[in-house]
């Protein structure tokens, strides 16, 4: 699940509320 998450990220920016936090603190 964290390589899907990363790759997530990566390609969309605003991280959606289940990532919230790692989001906030990637950004």
């Amino acid at each position: 699940m964290t390589r899907i998450w990363t790759m997530c990220v990566a390609r969309s920016r605003p991280p959606p509320p289940m990532n919230s936090p790692y989001g906030l603190s990637a950004s």
